[in-house]
């Protein structure tokens, strides 16, 4: 697709999968499409779960783009919700995605 349409080699990311254990089971409802086109259509995260992923990777590069992602309207009941439950199932990482998303939604 990326040859024929023209696009670099990393237009789609690879590492979606790397945090996808943290995702809610319904994330599929709140998928927004950016792209329809006649062989392909392209979907995103809606915010709260592209948020959630973005505090579990918490890179010092995804702190404007989680501030961003607040000042848009992501909903912080539902980010801190899923992670306080990830928390609370022991998942690796969970506080310091806690961590991450009070760091950021205090200067959003």
């Amino acid at each position: 697709v990326a040859d024929r349409e023209g696009l670099p080699g990393d237009w789609l990311n690879p590492y979606f999968s790397t945090f996808s254990y943290v995702l809610p089971a319904d994330y599929e409802k709140r998928l927004i499409g950016v792209f329809s086109g006649r062989n392909l259509t392209a979907l995103a995260l809606g915010k709260e779960d592209l948020l959630i992923m973005k505090c579990f990777a918490h890179r010092q590069k995804d702190v404007g783009h989680a501030r961003k992602l607040i000042r848009a309207g992501a909903d912080l009941e539902i980010v801190e919700g899923r992670i306080q439950s990830l928390i609370e199932r022991r998942i690796p990482g969970a506080q310091e995605a806690l961590d991450f998303l009070d760091e950021v939604s205090e200067e959003a």
